[in-house]
């Protein structure tokens, strides 16, 4: 079967605020704002001096981005704004391959707003300092209603930058909506989506790894169909051993022969995932977890249940499912994504399984607090700056408690870390050295301080198909301070994007 596209619509038309990206005042467009936001540590404007020419371009060009969001909020022609934001994500893209090639672009004789609705595809992941604005570009830009061309008579509707349009037209589809999800299609696009926990199959109280996972993922360029070509690689090569198994060879031509398998040249068999996942799904649902809220949809399940989403799962499946189903194909248990070689193993997977897009293999470094945080996080925006990604684990419910939490982090700043936090977002005065949990304000506890993203009830609000609230998206570009995270942080995991010989810099 084809792989799909993931498709996760927002239940009402986007909001054009900023409010569900960042709590911040609301822009204006102004040059005063964008210097406001410097002050105050704004990560598309760190404090401090630029180091180079072209990280001083970088800054301006996020600044940039930030006003011209805001300028666009003020545009109340629908069309008028999205024509407009797709031409400042080409611009964005074209500017960025430039600085890539060692081009200095001087950005205040760069057009605010240029010419036409199209332009360069990024072609790798876009500066950290960039992604929140685009976020909210990609939003304005997918809610414009634009029309998708034809290349021929006969062949399918693509969008602005020849994607193949298959979904259904809605109110606000337009030429950057895959883009705008996580999965989309092509994978190396340039801004990582934002993925709650809380719309997961598998406990959406306990899969912070596999969704921080699938947002590191897209980060380095895989998509959702990288996901499902990993996944049927993984069952082709188990169809392969157990039909091997079955002969009893001998045990150099097993291993000749599965050395020699190439998965391209075949077919799964019918029901292979449908078996496989229906396998997976019953251990989630029972003998791998001893309490209610660790198993799917956080409750016991029929194996009726059970046999449905079997069904479904490889045509629904959101890329931060299939990124844990992977886990359970390679072995992996969830709460140890991060130990040893597994990090390293998952990334791999998905890599050699996938189309890859012909980049060199993605390489992991595990960070301990040993090194002190500001080295860390030198390190961490170094990776982060060349395109690689990052998940961190924190101790999050206070002193004297256990338990870790894993995030995305998806910008350094002069004081902190932009995080895209899967679970909710924690207290901006947290400290992991004092008493109270990091998503609990005071006198109050995780369920009624408004911090956690709120879990749809729906059965099956896991599918792509289902709408995502704005109550599930709290930890979206989340906050946290230096000192919040030098008294919390277990390790970081850094994911360096695979660089070829004599490749530009990124």
């Amino acid at each position: 079967m084809a792989a799909q596209t993931q498709t996760r619509a927002p239940a009402t038309a986007p909001t054009l605020t900023p409010e569900r990206s960042r709590e911040t005042a609301r822009l204006t467009g102004s040059n005063a704002d964008a210097q406001a936001r410097a002050g105050t540590g704004d990560p598309a404007t760190p404090q401090g001096p630029a180091k180079d020419p072209r990280a001083a371009a970088t800054e301006a060009y996020a600044n940039r981005l930030w006003e011209v969001v805001g300028d666009l909020m003020l545009e109340e022609d629908v069309k008028v704004q999205g024509q407009r934001a797709r031409a400042v994500m080409g611009e964005a893209a074209e500017v960025d391959m430039r600085l890539r090639g060692g081009d200095i672009v001087d950005v205040a004789h760069l057009p605010k707003f240029p010419e036409g609705d199209e332009g360069a595809m990024p072609i790798g992941a876009l500066p950290p300092s960039w992604v929140q604005p685009a976020r909210i570009l990609l939003q304005m830009a997918g809610g414009s209603g634009a029309t998708p061309r034809n290349d021929s008579s006969n062949a399918p509707a693509t969008d602005l930058w020849g994607t193949a349009q298959t979904e259904p037209a809605t109110p606000w589809a337009g030429a950057l909506d895959d883009l705008r999800k996580i999965g989309r299609k092509p994978a190396d696009y340039g801004v990582p989506g934002y993925q709650t926990q809380s719309n997961n199959l598998a406990s959406p109280e306990a899969t912070c790894n596999g969704t921080s996972l699938a947002m590191v993922l897209e980060r380095l360029g895989y998509s959702r169909e990288d996901l499902i070509l990993a996944i049927e690689t993984k069952l082709k090569r188990a169809e392969l051993q157990a039909s091997l198994a079955a002969k009893k060879l001998p045990p150099d031509e097993v291993k000749r022969q599965m050395a020699a398998f190439d998965p391209t040249c075949v077919r799964l068999k019918d029901g292979a995932w449908k078996a496989r996942v229906l396998q997976y799904l019953r251990a989630e649902n029972g003998p791998r977890h001893d309490k209610d809220y660790q198993r799917l949809r956080g409750a016991r399940q029929s194996d009726t249940q059970l046999q449905t989403w079997a069904g479904d799962f490889q045509a629904n499946a959101g890329m931060d499912d299939l990124a844990l189903f992977m886990m359970d194909l390679l072995g992996i248990e969830r709460t140890a994504i991060n130990a040893g070689s597994n990090a390293s193993d998952l990334v791999g997977a998905v890599h050699d399984g996938s189309s890859a897009h012909g980049l060199p293999k993605p390489t992991t470094e595990r960070v301990e607090p040993g090194i002190g945080w500001p080295k860390a996080k030198v390190k961490l925006k170094d990776c982060l700056e060349q395109g690689g990604a990052a998940m961190m684990s924190i101790r999050h419910k206070g002193a004297g408690q256990e338990g870790t939490h894993i995030v995305a982090v998806q910008a350094v700043t002069s004081g902190g870390l932009v995080v895209d936090d899967p679970y909710g977002k924690a207290r901006p005065d947290y400290s992991a050295a004092k008493p109270g949990d990091a998503y609990a304000d005071p006198g109050k506890t995780r369920a009624t301080s408004g911090r956690r993203n709120q879990k749809d009830p729906a059965l099956d609000d896991w599918k792509m198909s289902a709408p995502v609230t704005s109550a599930e998206t709290r930890g979206e570009a989340s906050d946290w301070t230096d000192a919040m995270v030098s008294t919390s942080w277990v390790y970081l995991m850094l994911v360096h994007r695979g660089v070829s010989a004599g490749s530009p810099p990124t």
